[in-house]
């Protein structure tokens, strides 16, 4: 097989010279994928062929590619083409476009999420933006015949369009646009991985230049987009009893939004895995939804996974730590430090904090004074009142996370000899001397930390 091209230094090819020529290779991959030795004789020869040819295929399949489709062929870059793939067999085109982009190692992910969600055969199913189309390929290696529909407004729709075709998947149906309100269709299951902008944004910049070679198009606005508005969006697309998977960044799922107490309380939460930082994909966290579950049931199960470690593992011990996750979920044990089943009432007296740490592990908040707190969340069941000091201790000279204060829900008041404090909700902020802390009305949920000698520490409840 020959090598994929894609291993250009940014510096030496422009990004939009580079998304020119992943399409150029999606188009010869799918004009010669049915006769690639004879087509590709034939392009080397005319490669002023492709455009047409590329069209008149696409009409004959009934396949509406986007408007991004070139149409002016670099004639060279053509003929480089042909040379990489003439050898190599079309049962290797769904991985030569996959490859086109970063890989993101998604495998292990992608099958904890199957095995949590056992789609039925007759199930129909909702991929919100497909975007490198990993997920969907997942689905459809269960079953080729699966029902989905997914919807996708970046480039990358043409190329996961063109994999579904490679894969003769009849039952899949790919919109490129935004999902809307307009949409009636209702599905059993939702399946979608929110777009990270930190991971994907060079994807979405990666958007067919004109001939002056500038950006065009900008960022799809689902980058910003509030996970919690994702999944009431989505989850509305669903049948009353309709289920739904989704996977999120940490930080997503610690945003605020009016809509997070709703769907707490909707009771459509059925459970929460957060995955450790050794995953694949770094600070990922599924969340589980079933909008039949039990009424009045009013319980998460959430699930702190983050411990364990996936990397250098072999199969068999990787098959072991999705079946431990998979099979507690339909259990009301408890482990320590793993699982627990919490009432949507402790939910709302953390205010609406929906990380499984938060109910399963102590918590160390990052000071910039050069020590932390470490909050005891034992100290926190079933009680509804703290006194000062119980809850915590302060650690010198503790080594800070990568993430730091950015799982904190909680702000944290650190009140100084002179009266300044630091105020936190994702990072610290210095605030100046006049502000005192009998300035600013301590919240609820607030945590107050002193700098003396006592080392003192409360929660207002």
């Amino acid at each position: 097989m020959g090598k994929y091209i894609t291993g250009h230094d940014e510096s030496e090819i422009s990004r939009n010279t580079k998304v020119k020529r992943n399409y150029l290779i999606m188009m010869v991959l799918f004009v010669t994928h049915d006769d690639r030795k004879e087509t590709i004789r034939l392009l080397k020869s005319h490669p002023d062929e492709l455009a047409s040819l590329f069209k008149n295929k696409a009409k004959e399949n009934h396949l509406e590619f986007s408007d991004n489709i070139p149409r002016a062929i670099n004639l060279g870059m053509v003929r480089e083409i042909c040379d990489e793939f003439a050898k190599q067999d079309s049962n290797e085109d769904v991985q030569a476009i996959l490859n086109l982009f970063i890989s993101s190692d998604n495998d292990s992910l992608i099958d904890l999420i199957m095995d949590i969600a056992d789609i039925q055969d007759d199930e129909t199913v909702l991929d919100v933006e497909f975007n490198h189309g990993d997920l969907l390929l997942r689905i459809l290696d269960e079953n080729i015949n699966q029902s989905v529909t997914g919807y996708d407004e970046t480039i990358l729709y043409d190329f996961v369009l063109l994999i579904t075709y490679f894969r003769q998947a009849s039952h899949v149906n790919l919109n490129h646009r935004r999902i809307s309100s307009e949409v009636e269709e209702k599905f059993d299951w939702v399946i979608s991985k929110l777009p990270d902008p930190i991971q994907d944004k060079s994807f979405w910049k990666m958007i067919l230049a004109d001939e002056s070679n500038s950006i065009n198009r900008p960022i799809p606005r689902n980058a910003l987009m509030n996970c919690y508005e994702y999944i009431e969006s989505s989850m509305n697309k669903t049948h009353s009893d309709g289920r739904g998977i989704f996977i999120f960044h940490e930080f997503d799922l610690q945003r605020d939004s009016p809509l997070k107490k709703e769907i707490v309380e909707n009771d459509w939460i059925r459970a929460i895995i957060q995955l450790g930082r050794s995953f694949p994909n770094s600070g990922m966290v599924i969340v589980v939804l079933d909008k039949a579950k039990k009424k009045n049931q009013q319980r998460v199960r959430m699930i702190d996974a983050s411990d364990m470690v996936w990397k250098n593992k072999n199969n068999s011990e990787i098959t072991a730590m999705k079946k431990r996750i998979v099979d507690t979920l339909g259990k009301d044990n408890s482990y320590a430090d793993f699982v627990r089943t919490v009432d949507t009432d402790e939910i709302s007296n953390s205010g609406y904090d929906l990380m499984p740490e938060a109910y399963l592990k102590d918590r160390v908040y990052e000071l910039s004074n050069g020590f932390d707190v470490k909050v005891h969340r034992s100290e926190f069941d079933n009680i509804k009142t703290i006194e000062l000091g119980k809850i915590a201790d302060i650690l010198d000279n503790h080594v800070p996370t990568l993430y730091g204060n950015i799982k904190s829900k909680y702000r944290v008041v650190l009140v100084n000899n002179d009266g300044d404090f630091v105020l936190s909700d994702y990072e610290w902020r210095d605030v100046p001397e006049y502000y005192s802390i009998t300035n600013e009305p301590v919240q609820k949920s607030d945590i107050l930390v002193t700098r003396f000698t006592d080392k003192k520490i409360s929660r207002v409840l």
